[in-house]
């Protein structure tokens, strides 16, 4: 979030992506920066976001946050909010296991905000992939971009600017492949990344040319056909326009006859 942009309407959205499958989607914002100039307000919000998102099962009204996929998880995002705990960061929401009758039979995390995270915790560093947003204080506007790409991921991001300049630069130095500005919702396909964020693309063009093969047909044909027009049209004497002419269009014709070959090739492949 740079400094022009309004932090109550950033908090609402990031809450509203940073929680988004109770955090265990890709396009998840793992890290959240914010100006020091609007830190207070931002956090306010979210801290009130935050503490009114309702965890349990996903089939009961409310409920807005559900269980991680597996212990594991539990235990990976468990393991980072302690770490920030215990090297100064401040949890004014959240932090814990969630148990009792409701979710001892399940991996729930509450919904937690982190604050104060700092480059040599956990959280900073690996990807969360659960219902925790740590918040990262800033001051360099022309720091910032740089502490978002120290990282091994680069799948999405989110931009809050009041300024379309601010939004297209920013776009241009982020070693990613998507990212939203000013949005609330879900970015939509296609979908791809750099780095760690996996491989190929999902989507779009893009998407189609990863389900498809390619391959190549290489024949003599077009300069076979060609040499023996070439040949008997000198012999009946005809003019040397008409002779261009008709190579051409055998040419033609011999070319699509090797890219409906070509066609029949991939076709065949993908069916498989």
């Amino acid at each position: 979030m740079f400094p022009d942009a309004d932090p109550v309407h950033a908090a609402k959205g990031a809450a509203a992506l940073k929680f988004l499958n109770s955090g265990q989607a890709c396009i998840s914002p793992n890290r959240l920066y914010v100006h020091e100039s609007a830190h207070d307000a931002f956090v306010d919000t979210l801290i009130q976001r935050v503490g009114r998102v309702k965890a349990g099962n996903g089939m009961d009204e409310g409920v807005g946050v559900g269980p991680l996929i597996n212990e594991a998880a539990v235990a990976k995002v468990a393991n980072q909010v302690d770490d920030a705990r215990a090297k100064g960061a401040e949890v004014p929401v959240g932090g814990q296991r969630l148990t009792g009758e409701a979710f001892d039979r399940g991996h729930f995390y509450a919904p937690t905000l982190v604050t104060g995270v700092t480059e040599n915790m956990l959280i900073r560093r690996e990807e969360t992939f659960g219902p925790v947003a740590p918040v990262i204080t800033y001051s360099d506007v022309d720091e910032v971009v740089a502490m978002a790409n120290d990282t091994n991921y680069g799948l999405a991001a989110y931009v809050y600017t009041q300024n379309l300049s601010t939004a297209m630069r920013t776009f241009e130095r982020l070693l990613l492949l998507q990212l939203g500005v000013g949005r609330r919702h879900r970015l939509q396909p296609r979908l791809g990344g750099m780095g760690d964020s996996g491989l190929g693309r999902e989507g779009g063009h893009e998407g189609i040319a990863e389900t498809r093969l390619t391959t190549r047909l290489t024949t003599r044909l077009t300069t076979r056909l060609t040499t023996r027009l070439t040949t008997r049209l000198t012999t009946r004497r005809t003019t040397r326009r008409a002779t261009q002419h008709l190579t051409h269009n055998v040419a033609q014709l011999t070319t699509t006859l090797c890219q409906s070959a070509t066609l029949y090739l991939r076709c065949r492949y993908d069916c498989v």
